[in-house]
């Protein structure tokens, strides 16, 4: 620690190399802080996508696939629908668009589109798929 009896004794190039010191271990103590925090705030700002897959009759439907497009990367991710119906797509990116589809045998839905997240961490975007089973 510096106080003014030590920095009378120093040199005044030592003083400059003992203050260097000092401010690259606090600009290091920062960096280390945020790129140990940044992973752990970015997941926080991550939403969700959720649903649940109905039959004209408004009953759930398994087996279907409900695909995610990201309209920037044009990754597309899966998700097959249990005897629930449900399907869940997180960690997504609050400030891109998707597009959500069902599919099942030849019958698919038309594209919905999720035009960026508001505030809220999930969003429930329900899907009526006519099938003729």
């Amino acid at each position: 620690m510096l106080n003014w009896r030590s920095m009378q004794d120093m040199s005044p190039s030592r003083y400059k190399l003992r203050k260097a010191a000092s401010w690259s271990l606090t600009r290091t103590s920062v960096l280390f802080t945020l790129l140990l925090c940044g992973p752990i705030m970015a997941d926080a700002q991550r939403k969700e996508v959720w649903g649940v897959v109905t039959n004209s009759a408004g009953q759930p439907v398994a087996g279907v696939a409900v695909k995610l497009a990201n309209k920037v990367t044009l990754t597309i991710r899966s998700f097959l629908t249990q005897g629930n119906g449900e399907y869940r797509f997180s960690g997504l990116n609050p400030d891109t668009e998707y597009t959500v589809r069902a599919q099942k045998g030849g019958s698919f839905t038309k594209p919905q589109t999720l035009s960026y997240f508001k505030s809220t961490e999930s969003v429930r975007v329900d899907i009526r798929l006519d099938t003729k089973e």
